[in-house]
């Protein structure tokens, strides 16, 4: 474990930046204790900026030596190949080690805005960051046209007896 104070967050928004700009944004920001771990066209990955020690890169390396070193062993003896499945035990500490990730993905949607979609674990001022940054996105034409009570009708009071206005009830009142 990292004991990271991560925060769950997944959500998505629409707003009218483009999403490579919405994108170059977020890789510029900068955030104390995150980084951009892998950025890809439509989306970015930000993980804690901590040295990993015992990376996969290590494991698989050391699997791959236990693996061959197992092998070699059997031609002495054939019971030797009872311990193939141990050379897997270097990739334990993979199953257990807990670091926070945030994907952020932003696409143009059929309405030619973009879709924004966060998703993963915030933690520390990454979190504070990107959910202010979030709050202040330009929100996308059509909905910004839209005065509150423009479109929308008025919710419609029910009457007592569950029916609607206007109505008669059944007892004729």
């Amino acid at each position: 474990m990292t004991g990271h104070n991560a925060t769950p967050i997944q959500l998505t928004q629409r707003t009218s930046r483009p999403a490579s700009r919405l994108l170059d944004d977020l890789v510029m920001l900068d955030v104390p204790g995150a980084w951009v771990t892998e950025r890809g066209s439509t989306y970015l990955v930000f993980s804690p900026r901590e040295k990993e020690r015992y990376t996969t890169g290590r494991a698989a390396t050391l699997t791959v030596i236990a693996v061959f070193a197992i092998l070699i062993l059997t031609a002495v003896s054939a019971l030797f190949i009872a311990l193939l499945p141990l050379a897997a035990l270097p990739l334990a500490p993979l199953l257990f080690h807990d670091q926070p990730l945030l994907a952020v993905g932003a696409m143009k949607d059929d309405a030619g805005v973009t879709r924004v979609t966060v998703h993963g674990q915030a933690w520390g001022d990454l979190a504070v960051v990107l959910d202010a940054y979030l709050a202040h996105l330009p929100q996308p034409p059509e909905a910004a046209e839209e005065a509150p009570t423009a479109g929308r009708r008025e919710p419609v009071a029910v009457g007592a007896a569950g029916g609607w206005p206007g109505s008669q009830d059944l007892d004729g009142s």
